[in-house]
């Protein structure tokens, strides 16, 4: 999960792995405007995103289950049903490993790798695409592909999402937060969340978050359910 520094609630639920989970300059370049726009707001304002992990070491079919039912319990901010920048109610993020569509077709797994398309060869490929415009008719029949149940984003957003109207209230979150989160342990005393230690202790929820993936801070440890 994602936090503003100055709120309480998440901005944002997602699954990641590796950098993506700890860098938030990195999180930024994912293409969600909304999301976008708060990240960078909190970096002009000379702040850190703080981020909060309520699930680790998960296959990913449990790493999505746990991020549909984190964003259907905080809600959207697009329907106005709750807090999340998320442009959906998860899931639809893109396999990891083999199961990624472009598994085998990119890095060191690709028939391509290592080779070096000389400079005319670029331009070339460059001048072949320059002014390239879809005729009418093509733009028409893309455009049927994507009307109605078509549409890839159908039923999920707006009136005819089943949770269009919804409104969570600020108990319901609280309890919301003490389901899913992972509660943590430091000096012996068990907090439900890292921002809630970090209130507590006066610390930095990073601070605390490089703390417990230090095996240094043998006092500092997530309590598993």
């Amino acid at each position: 999960m994602l936090y503003d520094p100055n709120e309480e609630l998440p901005f944002y639920v997602g699954k990641g792995k590796g950098k993506r989970v700890n860098d938030s300059k990195v999180i930024s370049k994912y293409n969600n405007p909304y999301k976008n726009n708060v990240i960078n707001a909190i970096l002009n304002r000379g702040y850190d995103v703080e981020i909060e992990l309520i699930g680790w070491d998960l296959v990913e079919e449990e790493a999505f289950r746990l991020e549909i039912e984190s964003i259907e319990y905080f809600g959207l901010r697009m329907n106005n049903t709750g807090c999340l920048t998320n442009m959906t109610y998860g899931g639809e993020g893109a396999p990891s490993g083999e199961n990624h569509p472009f598994f085998g077709k990119r890095g060191r797994d690709s028939l391509h790798w290592g080779r070096i398309l000389t400079k005319e060869h670029r331009s070339k490929i460059s001048k072949s695409n320059t002014g390239k415009v879809h005729s009418e008719e093509t733009l028409i029949k893309l455009s049927k592909t994507k009307i109605g149940t078509l549409n890839p984003m159908y039923g999920k957003i707006g009136e005819m999402c089943l949770n269009f109207g919804r409104i969570v209230t600020k108990e319901t979150r609280n309890k919301i937060k003490k389901t899913l989160g992972n509660p943590i342990s430091i000096d012996g005393i068990e907090y439900i969340t890292m921002k809630d230690a970090a209130v507590s202790l006066r610390m930095s929820p990073n601070t605390i978050r490089d703390r417990l993936n230090n095996s240094k801070y043998k006092n500092y440890y997530f309590i598993k359910k």
